[in-house]
């Protein structure tokens, strides 16, 4: 979180107010783990894929759910032009929580909001995968 968490500082250094990033961690859950780098690839995407502007800043909300998932949650807003994502980064993602963690992401969209649910690794989970 502390690696994502400086990523979001660079963005905001790079867009000021054209980007909003909402926290909001249990702080119950703040000894939970995530996959290396899965946050920051997933702000990447967001931040690749959508426009960003004063008239109509991107909006990034960040929670822990009570299901133990870090919800990331971006309001959509296509680039004029832009080639439709492949969606390599979201599948590797999902094929590295499946390979160390057995365990899925949930990726949803609707017209207006994209939506990731990364499944938080318990300490002991992530011990065990990198011992």
């Amino acid at each position: 979180m502390e690696q994502a968490q400086r990523y979001v500082h660079l963005l905001k250094i790079r867009f000021g107010d054209k980007l909003i990033v909402n926290w909001q961690l249990d702080e119950n859950m703040l000894d939970y783990y995530i996959s290396n780098h899965s946050l920051q690839l997933l702000l990447e995407n967001i931040i690749k894929h959508n426009m960003v502007s004063v008239e109509s800043p991107l909006v990034v909300e960040i929670r822990t759910t009570p299901d133990k998932t870090l919800f990331v949650k971006n309001n959509l807003q296509p680039k004029i032009g832009h080639i439709e994502s492949t969606g390599l980064g979201l599948k590797s993602i999902d094929e590295r929580y499946r390979l160390l963690y057995r365990k899925k992401i949930k990726i949803s969209r609707t017209k207006d909001i994209f939506c990731v649910e990364l499944p938080l690794i318990t300490p002991n989970e992530y011990e065990s995968t990198y011992n």
